[in-house]
This record gives C-alpha cells, structure tokens and sequence, in this order.
C-alpha cells in the first residue's frame, strides 16, 4: 500500500494559506520547480485534516489541473472504487465550495470524460451531490 500524505508537519510556513493542491505539489516539485515526469500514484491521499481519498489503481500522477488543485489520471477502480473510476481531482477551495472537492470521472470510449460516482461508476449530472463530493465537512 502506497499513501501521499499531506501532514501538517510537512507544509513549509509559506505555504500555509495555499491550497491543497498547490502545497502537495510543492512536495513533489524537483531543485527547478518542475513535477518530474508521472509516476505511480499513492493508494489514497491524506488531507490535512485527516480525509482519506482514494485514487484508482493504475493511475499516475500528480498532474496540475486547470483549476487550483491536483487530479491523478489513467487507473482503474481498485481502493474501494468502481472499476470504471479511472481519474480523481482534488480541488482547492473556490466561492462555491469553500474547503475545496473532490471528483472521481471515469474516461470515455471517444475519449471524453464523465462525473461518475466514486462507488457504483454511475454517471452523475452537475445537479447530484457526487459531482462535488466536499471536503473539510
């Protein structure tokens, strides 16, 4: 079993305030600043807080999203999670969810992507509350 934690201990001074996702990264980032090439993501992730998330099996990762956060990508269930769960995000704070989210997807034939719940591999709409699961509650 293979874990990323993000203990307390470990975030430097300046990056308390940061997001979650800007202070794991942080801890990955090489002597330039730059994430090395993928690699085998963890079984699960720690929150600071102490929330356990699971990453699909297989997948790699840290890899940057285009919003403030981190996602692995290109597993396959295993962890507890439907074996069409393929990808999870884990999301800084925003105005709408303001102690940050997670979202598992599953990836499509025709290569798109789809919200899925993280236990049943069911396709969720924007409107049900796997689409954001919170965090920090």
């Amino acid at each position: 079993m293979v874990a990323a934690t993000l203990a307390p201990e470990l975030i430097p001074e300046e990056a308390e305030g940061a997001g979650i996702g800007d202070t794991l990264l942080d801890l990955w980032r090489d002597a330039s600043g730059s994430i090395p090439a993928a690699r085998q993501a963890p079984d699960f992730v720690v929150t600071p807080t102490g929330e356990v998330i699971p990453v699909p099996e297989g997948a790699t990762g840290p890899y940057q999203t285009s919003n403030p956060g981190f996602q692995y990508n290109g597993g396959s269930g295993g962890n507890g999670l439907a074996n069409n769960v393929t990808d999870v995000r884990v999301m800084d704070p925003n105005a709408k969810n303001p102690t940050g989210y997670v979202n598992y997807g599953s990836r499509q034939a025709d290569g798109g992507w789809q919200t899925v719940n993280p236990y049943t591999g069911d396709p969720v709409p924007p409107t049900d509350p796997w689409w954001h699961i919170p965090l920090g509650k």
